[in-house]
């Protein structure tokens, strides 16, 4: 969940190039799905439930508008997490933006249902989607853009080799205000 009691600041995280990806395997009865066509609605609950957007249609609209007029792609790039009851619970995605007119790899929109939150469930998300940018993408920096609110998965984050990097205008952020995310972060960790 967001922790919106925190300041808002966005900015841009980074994961150079050849850093080593944690192995953090599924808890058994969990297991890995690639999307497919009507799996946007699983989509949308996830990250509406996450607090990302305020309701499940406006999150079924940014899908559907950024990521079904390219189905091939999504189809490879975007995983969900099941549960042994084939519920969808969580979910990643190995995307790209531009830098300089570059395209570089960007994770993108990972969530886990909150009902799910604290098993681990994000680790072993990230181990996974890391390795499929890697096989897509091939091993080069990757990116990431996330805020304040999202504490926690930035911790997670850091595992993975990721930092908060100054670089601007990456991963659809102007990333001004990295130094005022970076303050709110570390007196969080003190």
């Amino acid at each position: 969940m967001l922790d919106k009691s925190l300041p808002f600041f966005d900015f841009i995280m980074k994961r150079p190039v050849g850093s080593p990806i944690p192995d953090y395997p599924l808890l058994n009865g969990f297991h890995v799905v690639n999307f497919q066509p009507g799996d946007e609605l699983d989509w949308a609950k996830i990250e509406t439930a996450v607090g990302e957007f305020t309701d499940e249609d406006l999150a079924l609209k940014y899908f559907t508008d950024k990521f079904l007029s390219v189905l091939t792609e999504t189809e490879k790039r975007t995983i969900f997490l099941e549960n042994s009851d084939r519920q969808k619970v969580a979910t990643a995605t190995a995307w790209w933006d531009f830098k300089d007119n570059t395209k570089v790899p960007k994770l993108h929109w990972v969530a886990v249902l909150p009902e799910f939150q604290g098993l681990g469930l994000s680790k072993s998300l990230l181990t996974i989607i890391t390795k499929r940018m890697v096989e897509l993408d091939k091993d080069q920096d990757f990116y990431l853009h996330t805020q304040t609110w999202s504490s926690r998965a930035v911790k997670v984050y850091e595992k993975f080799g990721y930092y908060i990097t100054d670089e601007k205008n990456i991963a659809s952020c102007k990333n001004e205000h990295y130094l005022d995310a970076l303050s709110v972060l570390t007196k969080l960790s003190k």
